[in-house]
């Protein structure tokens, strides 16, 4: 297969982490961070933040905390593990309802702490640099290569933490439109701006406690013709996708007052942003009856007729 429209492909994210803390992003998008040294393997689907050309791919990996009895934090005495600490990360593609073991894997992000004694930094599992060919399952091809992967990146800490952070640029054409958040103005992180948000947020809250089905429609269009193009979705998959308006017509669920204090997060450098609560988590929640809360996540970009429902 190729990465062209006709193709359909799909693009995810495999993680396989342990013994390590780790945030790792796609053109500095989070998606997936643990704060705690816990094993990782997953994939999540990320074709919604890829681009045409480059595409970054980043993280940064620290060691597990270390606690006095007391619960003091002794970062003097943190370290990683020499067998069991690793992130490693795979860019996949494959075709669009195509089986799993179809997938082919256009490069790989690999931080392995039993590599880094010299002369090795930690990265050496790290997929090669150079010209891929999708239509060919990425075999290198330095002539007529349609992917280009960078070499990898590390900046590492010489002194307790001792964090490494890595970057792999993946250069390559996208079957998909070009996104409204590439073309969105720049977005201060400061409070004019949480401010901001806040009072599109209480505006979006009272659309769901009305439960105004066509005002949230139109709140979400762009966010649904876009996750309409990323996963090929028929209106029935649209509409699980972005379960908002049958979430606020159930009757079993209640809209959950929003919290008071809330913080802005600004990334994709600077083009897109959102509130979260104090654990990191979106602040729009409808609970039911059974104590199961559902968490809508709400991302903007800002344009020069205002903010816009993204993502």
């Amino acid at each position: 297969m190729a990465i062209a429209p006709r193709d359909q492909p799909v693009f995810k994210l495999g993680i396989d982490a342990g013994a390590c803390r780790f945030e790792v992003r796609i053109n500095d998008v989070s998606i997936l961070a643990s704060d705690v040294a816990r094993p990782f393997d997953v994939e999540f689907p990320v074709s919604e933040w890829i681009v045409e050309g480059t595409n970054q791919i980043a993280a940064l990996v620290q060691p597990p905390r270390v606690f006095t009895e007391d619960g003091e934090e002794r970062v003097d005495q943190e370290h990683f593990d020499p067998a069991e600490s690793a992130l490693r990360l795979t860019l996949w593609v494959k075709r669009n309802g195509a089986p799993r073991d179809e997938r082919i894997a256009i490069t790989t992000l690999n931080f392995v702490a039993r590599d880094t004694a010299p002369p090795g930094r930690g990265i050496e599992s790290s997929a090669a640099a150079g010209r891929l060919d999708s239509r060919r399952r990425m075999a290198r091809d330095d002539e007529a290569g349609d992917v280009l992967v960078s070499t990898v990146t590390l900046e590492r800490d010489d002194e307790p933490p001792f964090d490494a952070f890595m970057v792999r640029d993946v250069t390559m054409p996208s079957p998909f439109p070009r996104w409204a958040w590439q073309d969105g103005l720049r977005i201060e992180d400061d409070e004019p701006t949480r401010d901001a948000l806040v009072a599109e947020l209480q505006r979006v809250w009272a659309q769901v406690a009305a439960r105004d089905v066509a005002a949230v429609e139109q709140l979400q269009a762009i966010k649904a013709t876009e996750y309409q193009a990323a996963y090929y979705l028929d209106d029935a998959g649209k509409r699980d996708a972005l379960p908002l308006v049958d979430l606020m017509q159930t009757d079993a669920l209640t809209l959950q007052p929003l919290p008071t204090d809330l913080t802005l997060q600004v990334f994709a450098d600077g083009r897109l942003a959102r509130l979260v609560d104090d654990d990191g988590d979106p602040p729009l929640v409808l609970v039911s009856a059974e104590d199961v809360g559902y968490f809508v996540g709400l991302t903007y970009c800002r344009t020069d007729a205002g903010w816009v429902l993204v993502r």
